[in-house]
């Protein structure tokens, strides 16, 4: 699946006067992948007692939404499974083909998926577009989708959920040094490069971040 030409296609009809990198495409665009199989995934679940449904159809993909997702999305999401399975293809700027795994789809499934991709994309990259504009930015990149998604209290429920951990760039923190003796102590033979090592260092910052922010969390969900 490669969505990076739809999503300069869908940022140009939220603003045409914003761009955005590639690194942000490719960003978004494997948040968008994870969220896909992880429906996807759901709806293997729902299905897995229907011996005699062979693909997957419009009513599974519901399903699915409906147990993943929280909140006002998840009504806005099942409503654009509506709209699209009303309108048909032409009224999406994702192609539909796009969705296409191993397990068949039904073209109402295929409809149904792709309205709900694209429409997680169009609220993400409309986020992240009013943030560039408020920082008076004209160019969207990886961290402005980052903090778009932590900005948004059911987007951030979602990842939090079904465990997709997301990192932002960043100078890091943990010194390279401590990095590399703790992965020596760990596999003696392995060696790092700087890219891996600065990958190392963000997911170690973000995942303890996450930590610390739950645990902020907890005394008022006691109280």
């Amino acid at each position: 699946m490669s969505l990076r030409t739809q999503l300069d296609d869908l940022l140009k009809n939220i603003d045409p006067d914003i761009t955005i990198t590639n690194d942000a495409k490719s960003y978004l665009e494997q948040i968008l992948i994870i969220i896909c199989e992880l429906i996807y995934d759901k709806v293997h679940i729902i299905n897995r007692n229907k011996h005699s449904q062979k693909a997957i159809n419009h009513n599974s993909i519901r399903l699915a939404v409906r147990l993943m997702f929280p909140g006002e999305i998840r009504g806005l999401l099942v409503s654009e499974i509506a709209r699209g399975i009303r309108d048909g293809k032409q009224s999406f700027v994702f192609p539909t083909g796009l969705f296409i795994r191993k397990n068949k789809l039904t073209n109402k499934g295929l409809l149904a998926i792709t309205a709900v991709i694209e429409y997680i994309a169009y609220d993400i990259l409309s986020i992240a577009c009013i943030n560039v504009i408020r920082n008076k930015k004209i160019r969207l990149s990886s961290n402005d989708i980052y903090d778009a998604i932590w900005s948004d209290m059911e987007l951030t429920y979602i990842c939090q959920q079904n465990g997709i951990y997301l990192i932002r760039k960043q100078a890091p923190v943990i010194p390279k040094s401590h990095l590399e003796q703790f992965i020596q102590r760990c596999s003696p033979a392995l060696r790092c490069n700087k890219d891996v090592l600065a990958t190392l260092s963000s997911y170690i910052e973000e995942y303890i971040g996450t930590l610390l922010y739950q645990q902020q969390l907890l005394p008022s969900v006691k109280n």
